[in-house]
């Protein structure tokens, strides 16, 4: 039996997102009733349609919230729920430290009061990365465990040296210290809910808004349309179905076995190789002449070890035997294209 019961409500920050509409879509279907924040209310017009058209009207509630750290912003928004999703982060990409870290910490704070302060909210889900747990080494053999931490991207960002990458290691930084934040208020204050993390690793799989902005999963997209070469020296990692994402959230937030003392769940079903995803493409779209038969520049695997067994333990629980695979995901990524 579900922690939540069918019919209750959950509020879900950044639902118009890649894994929040996903996690909404899943949410709706299950029975539940969803309460979305977005920091635009115009953007969140093609979903709300479409889950009115599909599930019907007053199963979706949009609230506006531009700001979540403002204190005193989720006061309403959060009455009468019965479990939390905090996806909304910042995936701008910015290079600028100050302007990404701060807010994603207060912003995480400031969801997990609002909860603890509200005596219906039972769960509580964060929606972290993997990068918060290491920074990717090709060619490197190491594991990330519930104790991994991502100390890498804050000494490249302390460093003076050039780094093209600064943006992505700025969003790694936030997620680390947002998790890590996170972790910190529930074992001090002790709220009344259960806690667990969700780390996706790469995510692809399909788009439920065509407008849907930052994602790893434009990735394909752009190897598709020639030009792959952009990703050279970004580091491959695992690779997981954003629809199996939202599952793990759906897991850490009504099943018992995600109960107490809560979890660090992995969003890894396997790893992958740049080569690896432009042979699935050149597969599935064999009129594509501009795709390489692999990528020259990639030349050191991904060594990493993830032990993902709880995760695939709880997709099976809620009727998956096994994780979407890379294929599958990319053609689903790349339909329409």
């Amino acid at each position: 039996m579900a922690v939540i019961p069918a019919g209750s409500t959950v509020l879900v920050t950044g639902f118009t997102g890649y894994i929040g509409s996903h996690l909404t879509q899943q949410l709706l279907e299950a029975g539940y009733s969803v309460r979305g924040t977005t920091r635009s209310a115009k953007k969140a017009t093609f979903l709300r349609e479409k889950f009115t058209r599909e599930f019907g009207e007053g199963r979706l509630e949009v609230l506006e919230i531009p700001d979540v750290t403002v204190e005193g912003v989720l006061d309403e928004a959060i009455k009468g729920v019965s479990g939390v999703a905090h996806v909304a982060s910042d995936v701008t990409m910015s290079p600028n430290a100050d302007d990404v870290v701060g807010p994603v910490v207060r912003g995480t704070i400031s969801v997990l009061r609002a909860a603890a302060a509200t005596p219906s909210v039972k769960r509580f889900v964060l929606t972290s990365s993997a990068v918060a747990a290491g920074w990717p080494s090709l060619g490197v053999e190491y594991t990330r465990d519930e104790n991994s931490w991502n100390e890498d991207s804050a000494k490249v960002l302390a460093s003076t040296e050039p780094d093209p990458m600064r943006g992505t290691h700025v969003y790694a930084v936030s997620k680390t210290e947002g998790e890590k934040a996170a972790w910190k208020f529930v074992q001090e204050e002790k709220p009344g809910f259960a806690f667990n993390s969700v780390l996706p690793d790469t995510t692809l799989g399909p788009f439920l808004d065509p407008s849907t902005p930052q994602s790893t999963a434009a990735f394909p997209l752009a190897v598709l349309s020639g030009q792959g070469d952009r990703f050279k020296g970004f580091p491959t990692q695992w690779f997981v179905d954003v629809r199996d994402v939202a599952r793990l959230h759906v897991a850490a937030l009504t099943l018992p076995s995600t109960d107490a003392p809560g979890y660090r769940l992995w969003g890894a079903a396997e790893p992958y190789t740049w080569s690896q995803i432009v042979s699935i493409l050149r597969k599935l779209r064999p009129d594509r002449t501009n795709l390489p038969e692999r990528f020259e520049w990639e030349t050191a695997p991904n060594l990493s070890h993830v032990d993902n067994s709880r995760s695939s333990a709880l997709l099976k629980e809620l009727g998956r035997d096994r994780w979407i695979s890379l294929e599958e995901s990319l053609k689903a990524n790349i339909e329409g294209q």
